[in-house]
């Protein structure tokens, strides 16, 4: 199990991350955070 945090910088900056509708899913620089689980290798 891996956390991974991704600076806003490299994620989506000042522009953020909007819906269909026009509302922020992810806010204007925020970091991103991914919570990623192995499943299996091959």
């Amino acid at each position: 199990r891996i956390k991974l945090l991704v600076p806003s910088a490299l994620a989506y900056g000042c522009k953020g991350a909007k819906n269909a509708a026009g509302a922020f899913i992810i806010p204007e620089n925020a970091p991103v955070y991914f919570d990623i689980n192995l499943i299996s290798v091959q």
